[in-house]
């Protein structure tokens, strides 16, 4: 187990949901099925073996946990190209600090909505959020009035 909380078998790396709190585990591996054990006997993760190839769910509350406490490493993730499309983008940005704002704000919609959910609802989900709504706290948003008071159309230099 490593410090991610991730158990590699049959060279492959398995994510165990909260599997870094738990120093060694054991696996019991069968031909079809394993399971982790913690040493206390308690059942972290069960699933079909790697190589049986069916579909795996992805813990996505602790993987955007670690995200949230190192922003720097989205970028470096082996999870991160499996997120949806809109979400990526929304991710990849330069500003670590607007970065965490963005995840943090992914995590507290991910205890009501699926990822996909929130991938196909993400620009409603954005308007109805409070964290958005207030422009000013952004460091990067323009005050578009000011902007618009500077090249008006609508008035034109040469008069009849």
């Amino acid at each position: 187990m490593n410090k991610y909380g991730e158990v590699t078998i049959d060279q492959t790396k398995i994510l165990v949901r909260f599997g870094s709190r738990h120093g060694q585990v054991r696996a019991i591996l069968k031909w079809d099925d394993m399971k982790i054990i913690s040493r206390h006997g308690e059942i972290l993760y069960e699933e079909k073996r790697p190589y049986m190839m069916t579909k795996r769910a992805l813990p996505w509350e602790s993987i955007l946990k670690e995200w949230y406490k190192k922003p720097r490493s989205y970028g470096h993730s082996r999870h991160a190209e499996y997120l949806p499309g809109r979400i990526r983008e929304c991710l990849n940005i330069q500003n670590l600090m607007i970065q965490r704002e963005r995840l943090g704000w992914l995590r507290s919609r991910l205890v009501m909505h699926s990822i996909t959910e929130i991938d196909e609802r993400l620009y409603e989900l954005l308007s109805q959020s409070d964290a958005y709504s207030d422009i000013e706290e952004h460091p990067y948003d323009v005050d578009w009035s000011k902007y618009d008071s500077l090249n008006r159309p609508w008035q034109s230099e040469v008069q009849p």
